[in-house]
């Protein structure tokens, strides 16, 4: 198994091309991969012990309620 550190090292390149060549902000790259993973690995996603799941937010902290 491949250590976390050697994937995230791995994954910088992409981020750099994402947001250098393609101008991604944070949000943007951050719904891309939020996205993802609900449609190709939703069983990921945290399962409270009481139901439901977290829900994913970025945005202003007024947005939030």
């Amino acid at each position: 198994m491949r250590k976390v550190g050697d994937i995230t090292l791995d994954i910088e390149e992409y981020l750099e091309e994402m947001i250098d060549e393609h101008e991604l902000q944070k949000g943007e790259i951050l719904a891309l991969i939020s996205i993802w993973i609900d449609i190709h690995r939703p069983n990921c996603k945290e399962v409270y012990t009481r139901g439901g799941s977290p829900v994913f937010y970025y945005g202003h902290k007024e947005g939030l309620k």
